[in-house]
């Protein structure tokens, strides 16, 4: 659990940028999708029983560290008050994910009800797609291309494996559904002359009802939105990130 037991000493609190955190967090996800696709399409009872221990031990444990280094912060050094719920919003959907781990801990792995909770466990932790360095004009018409070749099976780049036909269909429906969303949500801000920061806001209330449960909804919106501007506004290509830059986008959204 990379972020969980990087923060457990004091000194790395201390010593830990934003960037550095970011990209433990992200690491903790890229590890999730691995045991969340042989919680659903592995084998029966003992295997079963020691993936769903592995993924509730690292789960809770990012859980925390995540409320910790992310939504704490959120809460203590900003005083607006839409920010503040969107960390308590974290915590409650740490606290569902937390609950539905429970309840599958106490059935049998090795029959239907165990495996139908698994598969609301993979559908709950559904990945938001980051879009921070994306063509996003040309993200459909891609994703499109992929479904015309009908595979069978897709391992995305974030979230559990894709096993089968109809799981590859409604991923690549859903990411559709979320680029092309965002991105029109963000063309009619530019288009009427809006700043980012009320393009953002718009954004986000369109968008929250719909997505609002997929994992790191909250923490890629932000980048997503920016690029999704730049791209409506000046800028063809993605511009790099960069610390300074990072800090200077959550001041203008959220600041």
């Amino acid at each position: 659990m990379t972020i969980a037991n990087t923060i457990k000493s004091a000194g790395a609190r201390l010593t830990m940028g934003d960037d550095d955190v970011r990209a433990l967090l992200k690491k903790d996800h890229d590890e999730f999708k691995d045991l969340l696709s042989g919680l659903v399409d592995g084998g029966q009872g003992r295997s079963r029983t020691d993936l769903l221990e592995r993924l509730k031990k690292n789960l809770t444990a990012h859980s925390r560290a995540e409320e910790e280094v992310v939504y704490d912060a959120m809460i203590r050094l900003r005083a607006k008050q839409d920010v503040h719920v969107v960390a308590e919003e974290g915590y409650v959907e740490h606290g569902a994910v937390d609950d539905l781990l429970a309840r599958i801990s106490r059935l049998d792995a090795g029959t239907d009800l165990w495996l139908a909770h698994a598969k609301v466990v993979n559908v709950e932790l559904k990945f938001t797609p980051y879009t921070g360095d994306a063509y996003l004009t040309d993200w459909p018409a891609t994703l499109d291309a992929i479904a015309a070749l009908q595979p069978q099976k897709l391992v995305p780049g974030r979230g559990a494996s894709l096993q089968t036909p109809a799981e590859v269909k409604a991923g690549l429906d859903g990411t559709r559904a979320f680029v092309t969303a965002m991105f029109e949500s963000v063309k009619r801000g530019a288009a009427a002359g809006l700043d980012l920061r009320t393009v953002y806001k718009d954004t986000y209330a369109t968008l929250k009802p719909r997505f609002g449960h997929w994992v790191i909804f909250d923490h890629c919106l932000p980048f997503d939105v920016t690029r999704a501007y730049d791209e409506a506004t000046q800028y063809k290509d993605p511009r790099i990130w960069t610390a300074q830059r990072d800090k200077e986008m959550w001041l203008a959204l959220e600041g």
